[in-house]
């Protein structure tokens, strides 16, 4: 939190590890990409004041959109790391949309219809620590 108060528009990557959980199997990378994305209004703190540590007994978490490349901070050994084929994902809040569907529908109804540039979408839970 700390590096955010120095950098506040966030264009540079932090290093971080990711960790991937489904149906019970875990997978691990390390040295993966992580940035606040958005325009310059979307950009805010992740959590509390500037200066302020994180205090996990009383989380104060603001909502942004996130980015992870998985290649960042490993093109020195492999310019094209990938995890499930994934060169990286962008990880938005539903800003506006109070039933948290009108995006995750439209991307479905594009590629029902073929349209190709349409992303890959899904519900995540996500936790930070």
């Amino acid at each position: 939190m700390l590096y955010y108060d120095s950098n506040p528009r966030h264009e540079e990557y932090s290093v971080a590890d990711f960790e991937f959980e489904k149906d019970g199997e875990v997978e691990n990378m390390e040295g993966i990409g992580f940035r606040i994305r958005g325009n310059t209004y979307s950009r805010e703190r992740l959590k509390g004041e500037k200066g302020e540590l994180h205090d996990p007994e009383s989380p104060d978490w603001h909502k942004s959109h996130l980015k992870i490349d998985f290649a960042e901070y490993n093109t020195e050994y492999n310019k094209d790391v990938r995890f499930h084929g994934f060169r990286g994902l962008n990880l938005k809040y539903f800003k506006d949309d109070d039933a948290y569907v009108r995006e995750i529908y439209c991307f479905d109804l594009f590629k029902k219809f073929g349209v190709w540039t349409a992303p890959f979408s899904s519900y995540v839970r996500l936790y930070i620590t």
